[in-house]
């Protein structure tokens, strides 16, 4: 009787254990996730409030941002690209600071990247015909990012949406 009762209290401390152990590696990823999301969005906002130009395709989920400065050369060109086959996010600046891996499922715990460029005009309406350069006033970066593995029950998924940023130093079209 006695090895009854031990066997079911050993086996509920088991699998609490086990549950506890999922848990803390999910929350493991998810921080590695929102870490790195952070990064994405932080660079994305600052460039985009601050290009004076814009040029994206539909042939590519890329865009090409062209930045003034203070200092020489007057302008930097900032260059977000998603590599789908790979689910790399990569910025690249002429200036070389912020360059590299923004989000890769090369990162540790990243198992999945789905990113998407939404573009809209000076209205507010979405732009869906590219390349359509003069016509974008603001645009946004949504992705959906999955760390862990379902197998083994640490699985988690994160969906972020960029804020919708203005181009500050563009000009409007009339």
């Amino acid at each position: 009787m006695v090895t009854v009762i031990s066997s079911f209290v050993f086996a509920g401390v088991l699998s609490a254990y086990i549950f506890l152990g999922r848990g803390l590696v999910r929350e493991g990823y998810e921080e590695q996730a929102e870490s790195g999301s952070r990064k994405a969005l932080f660079y994305f906002t600052k460039d985009m409030s601050a290009a004076q130009s814009i040029f994206a395709q539909n042939s590519q989920p890329q865009i090409t941002l062209t930045i003034p400065t203070q200092s020489n050369p007057p302008t930097i060109t900032v260059t977000y690209s998603y590599d789908s086959t790979n689910q790399i996010l990569n910025r690249n600046a002429s200036n070389g600071i912020g360059s590299g891996n923004l989000l890769s499922t090369t990162q540790s715990g990243l198992t999945s990247l789905n990113l998407n460029f939404i573009y809209y005009d000076n209205y507010g309406n979405q732009i869906t015909s590219l390349p359509a350069s003069q016509a974008i006033k603001q645009a946004m970066m949504t992705y959906t990012v999955t760390t862990g593995s379902a197998v083994s029950g640490a699985q988690s998924t994160l969906t972020v949406s960029s804020p919708l940023v203005i181009l500050k130093n563009k000009l409007s079209i009339q």
